[in-house]
C-alpha cells in the first residue's frame, strides 16, 4: 500500500505526481466496487480466481519495469540510473536531470548523519499519537 506512492512520486514530474497518486487509490476502490458487483453473480471461488487475475498480472509486469533513477544513484549505478530515467522519460535529455539528482543524492549521503529524533519536536507529539490513535480505531472497527 505504501510502495506505490513511493515509486510514483520517484518517477513522475511534479505536475502529475499527485494525479497519479490519487489514480492509484481510485483504482483501488473501483477494484472493490468490480468485485462486489462481480460477486452478485458468481460464487466465491470463482470470485477469488477473477481477483487472483490482477495481482497475477501485476507481479509479472512488475519485473519488466526498472528500479528507480534515484534508488541507483543512491547505490551507486550511474549507467544504470540514466537507462532508467531514459526508459520513464523517452526522448528527453537526460543529463540535466541526472545531474540535478546526483547533486541531491550527495546532499543526503552528506546529511547521513541526521535521525529523525534529532528533528523530534515536542508539539508534533500530540496530533501524531492522535492521529495513530484513530487509524488503529479504524482498522480494530472494521471500516
Amino acid at each position: 500500500a505504501l510502495v506505490s506512492p513511493v515509486y510514483i512520486s520517484e518517477i513522475a514530474h511534479p505536475e502529475i505526481r499527485g494525479c497519479l497518486c490519487s489514480l492509484a487509490k481510485l483504482a483501488g476502490h473501483v477494484g472493490m466496487l468490480l468485485s462486489f458487483i462481480v460477486g452478485g453473480y458468481v460464487n466465491w471461488r470463482q470470485l477469488a480466481m477473477i481477483a487472483a487475475i490482477a495481482p497475477a498480472v501485476l507481479f509479472v509486469a512488475v519485473w519488466a519495469i526498472p528500479e528507480t533513477p534515484s534508488y541507483l544513484l543512491y547505490i551507486s549505478k550511474d549507467e544504470e540510473a540514466e537507462a532508467s530515467y531514459a526508459w520513464f522519460n523517452p526522448g528527453e535529455d537526460v543529463s540535466q536531470e541526472m545531474q540535478a539528482m546526483k547533486e541531491n543524492i550527495k546532499a543526503i549521503k552528506d546529511e547521513n548523519s541526521m535521525s529523525c529524533f534529532k528533528e523530534w519536536r515536542q508539539d508534533l507529539a500530540r496530533p501524531i499519537l492522535i492521529t495513530c490513535g484513530l487509524m488503529i480505531f479504524q482498522k480494530f472497527s472494521g471500516a
